[in-house]
């Protein structure tokens, strides 16, 4: 029973991980037998309130750089967007940052992008402007 309790936990976080999701196994005991559950964080929306644009340099390529920055700046809690623009010939590329200047600064993103990937990155910023709706 323990081994397909096992392999039931062992297979949710493989697909968990997947899925690119935040989940925690919650494991109860309930009268002798094991119980499991998914707990998923709740989705916080964020309204931007400023887009800014930086300098990146570091970056190889669109995708696996692109991932990382966007995951590290998502995981500041006040990023809604960010937009990669990449180009090989480059050794500067930047990228835009829709964001809540309540839950999150400039300063944060530029060390957070700096310390992602053992430091492969550098940010600077060339300008920020409020979000605008429509």
């Amino acid at each position: 029973m323990k081994k397909i309790y096992s392999f039931v936990l062992l297979s949710l976080l493989f697909f968990a991980c997947n899925n690119e999701q935040d989940v925690a196994v919650k494991t109860v005991e309930i009268e002798g037998a094991t119980e499991l559950s998914l707990l998923q964080d709740e989705e916080i929306t964020i309204a931007p309130t400023h887009i800014a644009t930086f300098e990146v340099e570091g970056m190889m390529c669109q995708k696996g750089c692109g991932s990382i920055l966007r995951k590290g700046l998502y995981e500041t809690g006040g990023v809604s967007q960010v937009e990669v623009s990449f180009d090989s010939e480059k050794p500067v590329n930047e990228i835009k940052v829709h964001f809540d200047k309540n839950r999150t600064s400039i300063e944060e993103m530029i060390t957070v992008v700096s310390k992602l990937a053992n430091e492969q990155y550098s940010a600077r910023l060339i300008s920020m402007s409020e979000e605008t709706v429509g």
